[in-house]
């Protein structure tokens, strides 16, 4: 509950859905406890990438800001693979998109 996968708030209402939830929550846990330990530079560049995508600062960061970011980001490449294409150019429209419909400084 307290490591932000908001169990409190879980709708699944059988044993075999919760207990795949559950199971997801751990592997991600797991990722992100094994990230904390990893001093390497690739590493903490990942770390503040996550912290950013999780809007959140902290240093070091917790666990659940990592999660949160990691989150966020596996979002963030699922809807890419979604798309399809050249990463780079969808990322493009999608900065035009956003400066298109939400009023300016955004």
């Amino acid at each position: 509950k307290a490591g932000g996968q908001e169990l409190e708030h879980w709708q699944q209402e059988s044993a075999p859905v919760i207990l795949k939830r559950l199971l997801v929550a751990s592997m991600a846990a797991a990722v992100v406890w094994r990230l904390q330990r990893n001093t390497s530079p690739e590493a903490e560049e990942l770390k503040k990438v996550l912290t950013q995508l999780s809007g959140k600062s902290r240093k070091p960061p917790t666990a659940s800001i990592l999660l949160s970011g990691l989150f966020v980001l596996l979002q963030i490449l699922d809807y890419l693979d979604s798309i399809g294409g050249d990463d780079l150019n969808q990322i493009t429209k999608l900065r035009s998109l956003l400066k298109k419909c939400l009023p300016n400084n955004v």
